[in-house]
């Protein structure tokens, strides 16, 4: 029973080694793993930047609706509204920031391909 084992553990280690030259190079074709839009390494930095600046921004907007439950549930505090308020007032900046940094990316982007 112990030699079976070990035969059948040979058979499938022969069959799983030589398997792979069976394949052809001309039968698979690989896909671009990050879409379509992407040839170049500059067009990767500019679709990661890209999404980095849209994840920033919409970290803003959540921070925004924070403060906005912030000055809500102050009850008149006036720390508590202050709080809130410096809460508001620096999500906006930071969503101002991930805009004009969206727009500077793609001024950047169409220029070099114009340059180009």
């Amino acid at each position: 029973m112990k030699h079976l084992r070990h035969f059948a553990l040979l058979i499938s280690g022969i069959v799983v080694a030589f398997l792979p030259a069976s394949v052809t190079a001309e039968s698979t074709t690989l896909e671009n793993p990050l879409g379509s839009g992407v040839d170049s390494a500059e067009q990767l930095i500019v679709r990661m930047l890209t999404g980095f600046l849209g994840v920033l921004a919409l970290f803003s907007l959540v921070m925004v609706i924070y403060g906005g439950f912030q000055y809500i549930w102050s009850a008149g505090s006036p720390e508590r509204i202050k709080s809130a308020k410096d809460t508001i007032v620096w999500a906006l900046l930071g969503l101002v920031i991930a805009f004009m940094s969206l727009a500077a990316v793609n001024f950047v982007v169409r220029a070099f391909q114009g340059a180009l």
